[in-house]
């Protein structure tokens, strides 16, 4: 929501002749280094280049952020994975040795 009017004010105040940045910049919504590529990729007439270059450069952070979590997901997995394992076992090797140490019946 936030995004979509700050992207309306954007295009609003290039219909008027203004730049496309000072609305995005204004919004507090996009960091400050995708504004300033905005602005280099308007000032050059290659604005969809340098969107291009945004998208990859945000793409990769996101994929190296998902690594990261990924890493730090994976062990907690295989703990609680071990835990509920040892469990299950536990649950049905108790009753064999409570039996073993029960008196015999004559």
């Amino acid at each position: 929501m936030l995004v979509g009017a700050a992207l309306g004010a954007a295009r609003e105040n290039v219909e008027r002749g203004g730049k496309m940045e000072e609305p995005l910049q204004n919004s507090g919504v996009f960091p400050p280094m995708m504004i300033d590529m905005i602005a280099i990729g308007d000032e050059a007439g290659a604005l969809d280049t340098m969107l291009l270059k945004v998208a990859d450069i945000y793409d990769s952070d996101v994929d190296s952020d998902l690594k990261g979590l990924t890493s730090l997901i994976e062990p907690a997995l295989i703990v609680v994975l071990g835990c509920i394992v040892i469990t299950i076992a536990l649950g049905v090797l108790l009753p064999y040795f409570r039996m073993a140490t029960l008196p015999m019946a004559e």
